[in-house]
């Protein structure tokens, strides 16, 4: 091969991404994987927690067999439940700071204007 060939678009191609029964001997056993993951790629935290979660209820939710399980020490595995725990809390406390900026948009908007006074009026107050 030459260098052209290997640093061509063509040569980083998927496997995937060809369906036809002559590109690949086994191109028909991989029909049935591609629609399973058809529109459900998740990012690579979610996958790690998703196994996470799978492994911890596998050990009976016992943290301390699951990261053996893991092969993670034990203070590490709290530690990524806690910065996943920290995270939601932070996306809750961004869902309801929205839905209270919502609301209070929709009072402002339904509350009368108030006019500022005129130039060169006097504006009275009450003197004790």
């Amino acid at each position: 091969m030459s260098t052209t060939e290997l640093t061509s678009p063509a040569s980083f191609a998927s496997p995937l991404a060809s369906s036809s029964a002559t590109s690949a001997p086994f191109a028909a056993d991989r029909a049935p994987i591609e629609s399973l993951y058809e529109g459900d790629w998740p990012p690579w935290r979610v996958l790690q927690l998703r196994y996470i979660h799978h492994i911890i209820a596998a050990c009976g939710y016992n943290k301390t067999k699951a990261a053996v399980a893991l092969g993670i020490d034990r203070r590490t595995l709290n530690r990524i439940l806690a910065r996943e725990r920290a995270a939601k809390e932070r996306a809750l406390r961004r869902a309801q700071l929205a839905q209270v900026n919502q609301v209070n948009q929709v009072n402002q908007s339904k509350a009368p204007k108030r006019q500022a006074p005129r130039a060169g009026t006097a504006i009275l107050t009450a003197r004790s």
